[in-house]
């Protein structure tokens, strides 16, 4: 039996959710919803490879970079980092 989780957008202060089947292909449209134009994705481990390429061809020149060290309640280090990278190619979302 497959369990299906149900499509679902959530939204909450200054959070918002997009979650469903080829949610990916979303990213852009969110990025517009925010009026955003240069792109810096966070993200960590060898499964993420995949979605990042996808996300950095969908984005086009809106994608800037990348901080592929993420880690859930990482070292100051690594948020210190990002927030570098972040500098470094101006990005606004």
């Amino acid at each position: 039996m497959e369990f299906e989780t149900p499509a679902f957008t959530w939204s909450a202060f200054s959070s918002r959710v997009v979650f469903a089947a080829g949610g990916l292909a979303r990213v852009p449209d969110e990025v517009g919803r925010l009026d955003t134009r240069r792109v810096l994705v966070v993200a960590s481990g060898v499964s993420t490879a995949a979605a990042l390429g996808h996300l950095r061809g969908a984005l086009g020149a809106q994608f800037v970079g990348e901080v592929r060290n993420a880690a859930l309640h990482g070292p100051s280090a690594l948020a210190d980092e990002a927030v570098r990278t972040a500098r470094e190619v101006a990005a606004d979302v």
